[in-house]
């Protein structure tokens, strides 16, 4: 080959470099006539250059986004990486089916789709370490959230018990005083009969009628045992209160009809006694307090997943 046909070669690689419709030009371009054959040849060279350096940016490309493909199906990624992730896999797929050819063209069309998507995997990295900021800092919220939780239920949890045992203790009261108002009556009823004798029983029954009435008239406040008791004793002297004046009232009435006088206090013990089983009726606010700790559970639960999911993500993604 002389200097001249070499000379031209060179000048035309670098033309059809400059401007890739040159490459088929060159076919039918008289001035390259006599030298067809080692156009020929330039052009085929031109292709296999094009070909391995496809290839190479190709597997370069596969090599950056390999490690994006294998992120585990558990982390759940946000919609728009999925979306980068999935367009790049088919974007690849077309790339190599193109590659196919064998066509200079469709190895030059690659190439730019290939600094395309060397662009795209840039983002997809820089998506994925934000990703991993925020659900680090995600994470460390819903560390905090659940220590506060678990303090929360255990208040909770202590409310529902010192409600459980007011409960439970009243009724204990309750029965108690039913005891002393049965008493009461048995021993009103038998001959010679003097309410000085059973004055311990009357001061029992009044003290569970007062503990009692505390708990209904203050049914939405919340109180300790011993709140729960002081209040029970100043509603007893209430009680107390209203029993002298009853008991006056029925001495008076005692002066005419002392059959009346027995039959109204024997009437007002047992209304007395049916109000003392109402304090068997479930307290509202033990149902309140289960309810609000069966759904701190399930808060706490959510919580916990949400931290394991979030633990997931940022060991996941650490290396990114």
């Amino acid at each position: 080959m002389d200097n001249d046909v070499e000379e031209m070669l060179t000048s035309l690689k670098k033309a059809i470099q400059e401007d890739r419709n040159n490459y088929d030009r060159v076919l039918n371009d008289p001035l390259f006539k006599n030298v067809k054959s080692h156009v020929l040849v330039l052009r085929d060279n031109i292709l296999q250059e094009t070909r391995l350096k496809t290839e190479k940016e190709l597997s370069y490309l596969e090599t950056s986004f390999k490690q994006y493909t294998n992120i585990p199906n558990t982390i759940k990624l946000p919609e728009s990486i999925v979306e980068m992730i999935e367009k790049t896999k088919n974007d690849i797929t077309e790339i190599k089916r193109k590659m196919k050819n064998n066509s200079y063209f469709d190895y030059l069309n690659s190439l730019d789709r290939i600094t395309n998507l060397n662009i795209t995997v840039l983002n997809i990295r820089g998506e994925l370490i934000d990703f991993r900021g925020s659900s680090k800092n995600y994470l460390n919220s819903l560390e905090t959230n659940l220590r506060n939780a678990n303090l929360h239920i255990d208040e909770t949890d202590k409310k529902l018990s010192t409600l459980t045992a007011l409960y439970f203790g009243t009724i204990i009261i309750a029965l108690i005083s039913l005891f002393c108002f049965y008493k009461i009556i048995k021993m009103n009823s038998e001959p010679g009969g003097d309410l000085g004798i059973y004055e311990p029983y009357i001061i029992g029954a009044l003290m569970g009628i007062g503990i009692v009435i505390g708990k209904f008239a203050d049914v939405d406040k919340e109180f300790t045992i011993l709140t729960s008791l002081f209040r029970g004793i100043v509603w007893g002297i209430y009680a107390g209160v209203a029993y002298f004046i009853l008991t006056i009232g029925l001495i008076i009435i005692g002066f005419f009809s002392e059959t009346l006088s027995d039959t109204i206090f024997e009437i007002i013990l047992v209304v007395s006694a049916i109000f003392l089983f109402a304090s068997i009726i479930p307290d509202k606010n033990i149902s309140k307090e289960k309810t609000i700790l069966n759904d701190e559970k399930r808060n706490i639960n959510n919580i916990k997943s949400a931290i394991s999911e979030n633990k997931l993500i940022v060991s996941t993604l650490k290396s990114f």
